[in-house]
């Protein structure tokens, strides 16, 4: 089981592959980095983040053909599902074009929070 996950210095336990890609471990694991965003999000205080991008092709940048570690800004959330629970978050990106949205279920990806 602990073969799944890394630890970055004053961050959060990363799941490795295959465990990532797995919705719902990866939302499992990620609930206290959407907990600390909607605490923020919810204030009006926008929150940067170092993610995990490999294999998300809606984070592939055009030109390029490796996968990364990414920063980015959250910068709002709306919840949606039946049951109005399932926040997805939205994000403003360095990349320009199009700011893909994050749903909770990627959360897990999230090493950091860089600022708040």
């Amino acid at each position: 089981m602990l073969e799944d996950f890394s630890l970055d210095e004053d961050g959060y336990s990363v799941l490795g592959a295959p465990a990532r890609d797995d919705p719902a471990k990866c939302a499992e694991y990620g609930r206290d980095r959407r907990d600390e965003l909607l605490k923020y999000l919810r204030k009006g205080i926008p929150v940067g983040v170092s993610m995990n991008l490999t294999g998300l092709p809606e984070w592939k940048r055009e030109g390029s053909s490796r996968d990364r570690w990414h920063a980015f800004v959250v910068t709002g959330f709306e919840l949606r599902g039946p049951k109005g629970d399932e926040a997805v978050f939205l994000v403003r990106n360095s990349w320009g074009g199009v700011n893909p949205e994050l749903p909770q279920t990627r959360l897990c990806r999230i090493s950091k929070l860089l600022f708040v």
